[in-house]
């Protein structure tokens, strides 16, 4: 996967002082002046392309100063941070001007990201009608409550459609109709494969939207992995931290301030203040607040030494026109010459080409024999042809939606989840969107719809395996069910108004869920929609996992997460849910690959 933030050694410190004037010693006195005070130290992570982190952790733990860092509104004290495309950051009021009304504030902060006063002009009625606070978009941001000014914020920097998204307590105020709309939105984000950071303290919505967890604690990374790994932990930290008094929670922040910083966050703690850059120099008033300002693409911002002004730091150079121009004109005569070719060459020259590559035609004295390009006879290829390779589109996500066409603001036609298995048709470009690549694919009742190819894997028919899988077997056949292969097809392809039949006096349960029927009998279950069986549910399952895994082989999927892992085998898409800790199977949901 590709690389869209990665941090190492990141610090960032701050200058304490008691009270303003404290500032001039420190510039005066050569060996300086005021505490230094590590709002991070020693920060290290990677985040890929498609990612969707919630940063966790306690009040004064350094969750804002990590996103302003991602979101390059603040230079790191040392440690390097590369970003692979363009940042925005979310919180309230992040890049607001209070004096100037919501209008110029979305015309200001959309110069200050490079974009034209034409482009602005297109982007203002939809960034206005997101955040959907009325006449006050005229008015000045000073009048405007927080949560006002979160949907203003929160407008700007998801319509200007960012590669990585910070968001830093943005929902945290405001209706929850807005918060709905608002992480309806950061679902389609999703789609696309951005990368999200989520910073919040509910716990409920961290479950819900993430998939991995960034656990800080103190400026310092605490754990980072997979949501079901960390989130018990973090949860457990919380209920034995509202336990303690006032005074052990000092305690426990004292000695986790007091740890002596890396070797490669230590500064030059003898430097005169008027060599420590600004950013650097607060004081215990400084309100919290700051300019939004997104990363540009591909680049990366290493902390310089601090001597260097912040002009400095941001120097670009600019790409070198010719060379540019050059390779497109070589590109240009390449292709002239290509068309001159092909219009010169006869169409019998090509016929011929095509005819050499495919079967060749031999005499023979009792007639004539057709022979294929691996030298056997017709009558040995009289067999059913092999079927052609197709791909399939495994999903590797939660919750993702199928539309009816290409394009993000199409309708959606329904919803698909974590190892659902579609035939791929066919793929195409995003109608608006030119860097978002949609799946045409076909739905298991036979109704055609679009999916996000970012969401997705696409595996090739080549990989199903095909085995003897008697563990399975003895599964099934003690469920009354197929235990081979080919029963198990045939029970697919049968109208389940028969097998229901079949099964009458077996069956012990029925209820709907999202518009399918699930038919339950002893430990197992049907999932059947008009009249068809979609999937198969083995229950209650006395098995240890590492045997079943042994037999299945390597999975094309694993997510941890969801402790799921997913198998093409005999035809069939077999997902196995465990319980990792125990080491056990929960259950097993079959399903059969459409061709």
């Amino acid at each position: 996967m590709t690389k869209s933030v990665v941090l190492r050694h990141v610090a960032k410190r701050y200058k304490m002082y008691e009270k303003t004037s404290d500032k001039i010693k420190d510039i005066v006195l050569p060996q300086g002046y005021g505490d230094d005070f590590y709002a991070l130290q020693d920060i290290s992570f990677e985040a890929q392309k498609g990612d969707v982190i919630g940063v966790i952790g306690v009040n004064g733990s350094g969750k804002s100063t990590l996103s302003n860092i991602i979101s390059g509104v603040i230079p790191p004290t040392s440690g390097t941070i590369e970003t692979n495309g363009q940042v925005a950051l979310i919180a309230i009021a992040a890049g607001l001007k209070n004096e100037l009304t919501g209008r110029e504030n979305i015309e200001l902060k959309c110069l200050m990201l490079g974009f034209s006063k034409k482009e602005i002009k297109k982007l203002e009625p939809e960034i206005i009608d997101f955040a959907d606070i009325g006449a006050f978009i005229d008015q000045p941001v000073k009048k405007y409550s927080s949560g006002m000014k979160s949907r203003l914020g929160f407008a700007i920097s998801v319509n200007i459609d960012p590669d990585i998204l910070v968001i830093d307590e943005a929902l945290s105020v405001g209706d929850q109709t807005f918060a709905d709309k608002c992480l309806a939105k950061m679902n389609e984000f999703k789609e696309k494969g951005k990368t999200i950071f989520f910073i919040s303290h509910s716990i409920g919505q961290m479950k819900k939207f993430c998939e991995k967890a960034l656990w800080i604690q103190y400026g310092r990374v605490k754990d980072f992995g997979m949501m079901t790994d960390v989130m018990p932990k973090y949860e457990q930290f919380l209920k034995d931290y509202k336990k303690m008094s006032k005074e052990e929670r000092k305690e426990l922040q004292r000695k986790a301030r007091e740890q002596e910083p890396d070797d490669h966050n230590k500064g030059d703690h003898g430097t005169k203040g008027g060599e420590e850059s600004q950013e650097d120099v607060v004081s215990k008033e400084t309100s919290k607040g700051a300019t939004s300002k997104a990363a540009s693409e591909n680049i990366e911002r290493t902390t310089q030494p601090e001597n260097l002004t912040r002009v400095g730091r941001n120097t670009k150079k600019k790409p070198r026109r010719p060379k540019r121009i050059m390779g497109a004109v070589i590109l240009c005569c390449i292709a002239a010459i290509i068309l001159l070719f092909v219009a010169a060459v006869p169409k019998e020259t090509f016929a011929d080409v095509k005819n050499f590559f495919t079967d060749k035609v031999l005499s023979q004295a009792d007639g004539t024999a057709k022979e294929t390009n691996d030298g056997k006879s017709g009558a040995q290829n009289n067999q059913a042809p092999e079927e052609a390779p197709y791909n399939i589109a495994l999903v590797k996500k939660s919750l993702v939606n199928l539309r009816d066409k290409p394009d993000l603001s199409s309708k959606i036609v329904g919803s698909a989840t974590l190892g659902d298995t579609y035939k791929i048709l066919g793929e195409k470009q995003d109608l608006n969107d030119q860097g978002v690549t949609w799946l045409h694919i076909r739905q298991p009742s036979g109704g055609k719809a679009w999916i996000s190819a970012s969401v997705v894997n696409a595996i090739n028919s080549d990989q199903i395996a095909t085995k003897d899988l008697p563990k399975l077997a003895s599964l099934l056949k003690a469920r009354v069910l197929p235990s081979d292969a080919n029963g198990l097809h045939k029970l697919f392809k049968t109208p389940f108004d028969d097998t229901r039949k079949a099964y009458t006096d077996k069956i012990i349960n029925e209820q709907k869920e999202d518009g399918a029927d699930l038919v339950m009998i002893n430990d197992a279950e049907f999932k059947v929609k008009d009249d068809q069986l979609l999937q198969l549910k083995l229950q209650n399952i006395d098995n240890d996992a590492s045997r079943l895994k042994a037999e299945l082989g390597n999975p094309i999927l694993f997510n941890q997460r969801e402790a799921k892992y997913v198998y093409f085998i005999n035809g069939f898409n077999i997902q196995v849910d465990v319980n990792l800790a125990k080491d056990e199977v929960k259950d097993i949901t079959i399903s059969r690959l459409d061709k």
